[in-house]
């Protein structure tokens, strides 16, 4: 996406209520791109309510990660490797946002959990897409949100994940059928992604205490109920002092009642250990990796 919206441009302010009852305004700092189901900001507020001075500090810089469909990049046109178009590009307009969200709103919780009600013979295919984006988005922020609250609870929280300060919605002046979920959480600012250390080709900072430290979280993390399921090189940080694991937009949490025998299965079907050695394997080389493991 080449243009970042002019409501996340660096200088801009965002209002956000946070737990259904403290409004913030944070002001953006920086944009991450190319955006995912997720557009990530960081910022730093501007105004604190009383009831977030002991959590939120205006000298503190955070990222607030917000999940509007109207810029997931699935909409954007894309091609196969041998220049046919795959899919063309996908725009939001309010008015198929608004029809949308009228259909939902008719079929209630019933349209969430049959994807194949988004075909129906008589929606327009720009209302299947709101459709899509609207469930994609919001079955992501779900899901990172309950993994974040989980992991909140850990010793894993601050150290091998980003600290969690809350979830909420973003305040929007212009007119929109849906408002877009937020969240805020820590922002590392000495840490980079493997997949940029892989690009910069600086396998250097990749130490054996990261790499060991990488193995331990995610075991961590399984055994506090939670699988990642999306363990990627652009999901892993790596700073002098830490090793971050981020993007829990498709993680899932242990649901009450899951035997420790099931939930064993469970992570032992997600392999998320196993994934993050293939990663690093695949961003240092094997040689590299056996001689950090060792």
């Amino acid at each position: 996406m080449e243009n970042i919206p002019s409501t996340y441009q660096p200088g801009s302010s965002l209002t956000v209520t946070l737990s259904g009852k403290h409004t913030i305004t944070f002001i953006s700092e920086k944009v991450f791109t190319p955006f995912s189901s997720g557009q990530v900001i960081v910022v730093h507020p501007q105004t604190i309510p009383p009831g977030l001075v002991s959590t939120f500090s205006c000298d503190s810089l955070y990222v607030l990660k917000v999940y509007d469909p109207r810029y997931v990049n699935d909409r954007e046109r894309f091609y196969a490797q041998d220049g046919r178009l795959v899919q063309d590009e996908r725009p939001w307009s309010l008015e198929a946002e608004h029809q949308a969200t009228t259909y939902r709103d008719s079929l209630g919780v019933e349209w969430e959990e049959n994807m194949l009600l988004d075909y129906a013979d008589d929606l327009e295919k720009e209302v299947v897409w709101e459709l899509m984006y609207y469930r994609q988005t919001k079955w992501a922020w779900e899901d990172e949100v309950a993994a974040y609250r989980m992991l909140s609870k850990t010793t894993l929280a601050g150290v091998g994940v980003p600290l969690f300060y809350g979830a909420g919605e973003l305040v929007l002046e212009e007119p929109r059928a849906i408002v877009p979920r937020v969240l805020v959480i820590e922002y590392i600012s000495d840490a980079m992604s493997l997949a940029n250390i892989r690009d910069r080709v600086d396998i250097g900072s990749v130490t054996a205490w990261h790499v060991k430290a990488l193995d331990d979280i995610f075991v961590r993390m399984n055994k506090a109920g939670v699988t990642h399921e999306d363990v990627g090189a652009r999901n892993i940080l790596i700073g002098p002092e830490r090793a971050v694991v981020i993007d829990f937009g498709e993680a899932k949490v242990r649901p009450r009642g899951r035997t420790n025998k099931q939930w064993a299965r469970k992570v032992q079907k997600e392999g998320d250990p196993v994934a993050v050695r293939k990663v690093l394997r695949k961003v240092i080389g094997n040689k590299q990796f056996e001689q950090l493991m060792n």
